[in-house]
This record gives C-alpha cells, sequence and structure tokens, in this order.
C-alpha cells in the first residue's frame, strides 16, 4: 500500500476475522496494522503453506474473508483460496494484485464472494474493499 495522510474521513469498521496471506512484509504489516486499527481480528502468513498450517491450527475459529496477494512464491493466493473455499464455502476472498483484473479467472468475476483490489492502495481503499466484501450477501 502506498502511504497517504489519513484523511478525516471515517473509515468503515468491523471485528471479524480476516486472514491476511502477502509475501511482501511491508504491504502485509501495513494492511495488518490498518485492519487491526479497525477492528478486525486479523491472522497473517507470509506463504501458503503457513496459512494452511495456521488454518488447522485454529480450526475452532472461524475465518470471514482472505485477503490474499495473487503472485506469490510457492501456492498462488488463487490457488490457497480454491483450497480453503473447497471446506468453507461461505469465505469472501479479496485478491489483491499489481496487475489488471482481467487477470482473474472469468469464473472469480462472476463469483459473488471474489473481489479485486488493485495494488498500490492505500488504507481508505482496502477499509473499503474489505467492508463491501464482508457485507455481500
Amino acid at each position: 500500500p502506498s502511504y497517504k495522510k489519513p484523511s478525516a474521513k471515517k473509515l468503515p469498521r468491523g471485528t471479524e476475522t480476516i486472514l491476511v496471506l502477502e509475501d511482501d512484509i511491508s504491504v502485509r504489516h501495513i494492511s495488518v496494522r490498518v485492519l487491526r486499527n479497525l477492528g478486525y481480528q486479523v491472522i497473517e502468513a507470509a506463504n501458503g503453506d503457513d496459512a494452511q498450517r495456521l488454518i488447522s491450527e485454529s480450526a475452532g475459529r472461524k475465518v470471514h474473508l482472505l485477503l490474499t496477494d495473487m503472485v506469490m512464491p510457492q501456492m498462488s493466493g488463487r490457488r490457497f483460496a480454491d483450497w480453503l473455499r473447497s471446506a468453507s464455502p461461505h469465505i469472501k476472498v479479496v485478491f489483491v494484485s499489481g496487475y489488471l483484473e482481467e487477470s482473474l479467472h472469468p469464473g472469480d468475476r462472476r463469483d459473488p464472494g471474489m473481489f479485486f483490489l488493485p495494488k498500490p492502495f492505500d488504507s481508505e481503499q482496502l477499509a473499503a474493499k474489505v467492508r463491501e466484501a464482508l457485507d455481500k450477501l
């Protein structure tokens, strides 16, 4: 995310649990900090293997949303999202990428539980997209 001076505008808040899967440490840390400051419970992972382990270890904890980079080494965000949603189809997914939204699979754009947030993004854009995804039925 790019740094932008916070505006006087109130950002949408929440208390849901969000899994942030991002291999870029600075993007991950900023995203996690913004989301925690907005009241969300956040689990963070640097890669798909770590994320799978964290999900398995916290079996009783419901994850409401996955915020994931699309392009990562080892396991792509797309592959991890498929794995996660195979067990929990209710989970909303926000794909983050520096590539165009057109890089999403055509089925993803039709899936009401899939969203796209282009990089770079600021805290307002992150807060708005996360809330939009969580509020979508």
